[in-house]
């Protein structure tokens, strides 16, 4: 066993690795990792402090409003935006971008000269070209080639760098380039440049990074740009709030929507992890800050690489599959819950410490699954070779309903007791006592086994289970928990007619002619014995009235007998004759018997017949008409001269003629042997 558990582990093991190889191989996955995954690391970190070197001046409806522009940043004057770069450089800001073309000269040479004559003072401004894309040829949306846009000439040369930094509008923003196009650093490199050299070298080969975003709108430091604009010459107290504010950062200016109405007048934000849930997006400018802030702390989201990640495949996968394998799986999905939280605590700690970005969605969606299913088909593997191999012995000294019962409890206690209402069959042979006297063991023991071959499967055809065997007699019975009890007393009965019909003398086999006797009640299913001898039996009263029903064909020379609980219900299916009512060996009560001759719609009219006038005879017998009675059962001997029932109580007819029953009489005859 421990050598197939092994061989599960290392199964299961192999299996969650390949499944997340695949998994991650497949387009779909990659997506999905970088999607969800990545995602899933951003909302269990949450919001993250910005560095103190990165601010925002934000450009918005309310500064439109306030300062009396247009919605439109483009068609501002440029003036303002050259106030804004002196209140800023002498505040102490260490370097000024914009994320706001100037690709154009404005509409007032003032505005545009006061602009060039504030970025020549600051030294200190990088400025933004647009990066157009160019399409194919009757097909704009297939981009063949980019084209810089860079500002105009005259704020180009006066502005300390220019770059460009695309954003993708298609889907949501999740990196950014460090150069685009190749060659090109975009607007945060040069920024980073400016602030500290040695951050993004100049020949740096990387094209593309991951952002390590801070949290929702407004997360970074942000100013309004009309609070900037509106520091009048001489106003100390404002410079100084502002020298507090950007002394010492790189500020980044642009538009910056501070509600969904605002962002859809200037389509200048991107959905992100962090998009407020009123749909107010990270702007350009933030992002642009975001990813100068990455730069300056070295940190953004690092994906292991592919032999990092197969490690990790391989461990995860080996824990879930010892958990799935030496568990049972009722223990072994709670342990896998258990495992599956302290691997997103993992993941959140390694993010949240140094963006590391460990595997995450092969190893939950996939690996766990294939785990949890895995171990659940390996325990049902194991508990259907267990079932294979002690199914026979089990099923040889058990009854059917007590071994299913008791393999559906493996590797567990036995089944307890439990009452249940059902049908015992009775069956005995006769005579068997006086051939056992002539036949050797040997041959005795053959016989038998002919003869119970020949029943067994007539129980077990019609749904009963056979109890025990007693030498020559067996104990069959029904259950009728779940069922129509109707139909249970149906099938009991149909089982000792097909039981009655093979062992008939003449077509048995066997040569072993049956008595069968039916009684229905309430059943338990038992473990009885003591010590180390224990045996699972069918037991109640109702056995031992099927048992006694059994012995009365002996006084009666009959072969089926049923008591009337059995056959309440079903006279339109069966063909019956009463035979009276008889107090058994042992009881107390009478008990209505009948015979059960045949099936109703396989009857013969002679059976109908001969049942038809046994009913006369007995109803004058319990009238006590004893010459009426008398003579209904001379006539039956006549025309059937081994009819025992009639032989049986033309005697007793005969006897309660000569002596005349008490008063009380209740019709019921009492019977004192077996």
């Amino acid at each position: 066993m421990k050598r197939h558990r092994a061989l599960g582990c290392v199964a299961l093991a192999l299996a969650g690795a390949l499944a997340a190889a695949l998994f991650t191989a497949l387009p779909f996955g990659t997506v999905l990792e970088e999607r969800s995954g990545l995602d899933l690391l951003f909302a269990l970190r949450g919001v993250r402090q910005p560095p103190p070197s990165v601010a925002v001046v934000s450009i918005d409806a309310s500064a439109a409003e306030a300062l009396g522009q247009p919605l439109r940043p483009a068609e501002w004057s440029r003036s303002l935006h050259a106030r804004v770069i002196d209140r800023l450089a002498a505040a102490g800001a260490s370097v000024i971008a914009f994320d706001l073309s100037f690709a154009r000269s404005g509409k007032n040479p003032e505005g545009d000269a006061a602009l060039v004559a504030a970025l020549e003072r600051a030294g200190n401004v990088v400025l933004l070209d647009l990066l157009e894309a160019l399409g194919a040829a009757g097909d704009p949306a297939q981009t063949l080639l980019e084209r810089l846009v860079p500002p105009a000439p005259m704020f180009s040369a006066a502005a300390a760098a220019h770059g460009p930094f695309p954003l993708p509008k298609h889907d949501a923003v999740r990196g950014w380039w460090l150069q685009r196009p190749a060659g090109s650093p975009t607007v945060p490199v040069l920024a980073a440049r400016r602030f500290i050299p040695t951050v993004a070298a100049p020949d740096t080969a990387e094209e593309a990074r991951y952002l390590d975003f801070y949290g929702p709108p407004g997360t970074i430091l942000t100013l309004g740009f009309q609070d900037v604009v509106s520091i009048g010459d001489g106003d100390e107290a404002g410079m100084a709030r502002l020298r507090r504010q950007v002394a010492g950062r790189v500020v980044f200016v642009g538009y910056a929507a501070a509600t969904l109405e605002g962002q859809d007048h200037i389509r200048d934000s991107y959905d992100t992890v962090f998009t407020r849930s009123d749909g107010v997006a990270l702007s350009g400018v933030e992002i642009a800050a975001t990813a100068f802030a990455n730069l300056l702390e070295d940190r953004w989201p690092r994906q292991f690489s592919l032999l990092a990640q197969a490690g990790v495949w391989i461990v995860w996968a080996a824990l879930l599959g010892m958990l799935c394998v030496l568990l049972p799986t009722s223990k072994a999905v709670p342990a896998v819950l258990v495992a599956v939280l302290g691997y997103v605590g993992l993941l959140h700690q390694r993010f949240a410490a140094d963006a590391q970005w460990l595997p995450v969605m092969a190893p939950l969606l996939v690996q766990v699954p294939v785990a949890v299913f895995g171990g659940a088909l390996w325990h049902w593997a194991v508990e259907r070779r267990v079932r294979r191999r002690y199914g026979t012995l089990i099923d040889d000294l058990l009854p059917r309903q007590i071994a299913e019962a008791a393999m559906a409890r493996l590797p567990g206690s036995a089944p307890a007791e439990k009452n249940v209402y059902g049908v015992f069959v009775m069956t005995d042979v006769a005579g068997f006592t006086t051939m056992a006297e002539w036949l050797d063991p040997v041959a005795v023991t053959q016989r038998l086994n002919a003869y119970f071959g020949l029943i067994f499967p007539a129980v077990e055809r019609h749904g009963g289970s056979v109890s025990e065997i007693n030498g020559d007699a067996m104990l069959a019975f029904w259950l009728a928990s779940g069922h129509d009890e109707q139909a249970v007393r149906l099938a009991a009965c149909a089982a000792a007619l097909e039981i009655a019909q093979l062992t008939t003398a003449g077509h048995s086999p066997a040569g072993l002619p049956t008595r069968i006797g039916v009684h229905a009640g309430p059943i338990a299913l038992a473990r009885l014995g003591a010590s180390r001898h224990h045996e699972y039996r069918a037991v109640g009263d109702a056995a031992n009235t099927a048992s006694r029903l059994e012995s009365l064909s002996k006084h009666l020379g009959t072969c089926l007998l049923a008591s009337d609980q059995v056959l309440a219900g079903l006279h339109d299916d069966l063909l019956t004759r009463p035979l009276g009512e008889y107090v058994l060996v042992g009881k107390s009560a009478p008990v209505s018997v009948h015979e059960i001759v045949a099936v109703s719609a396989a009857a013969t009219d002679a059976q109908r017949e001969r049942c038809a006038s046994f009913a006369t005879g007995l109803a004058a017998y319990r009238a006590r008409r004893w010459a009426e009675a008398a003579a209904c059962w001379e006539a039956l001997i006549a025309r059937w001269p081994d009819d025992g029932p009639s032989h049986y109580l033309l005697a007793q007819t005969r006897h309660n003629a000569s002596e005349e029953p008490l008063a009380d009489w209740d019709g019921a005859i009492r019977l004192s042997t077996k």
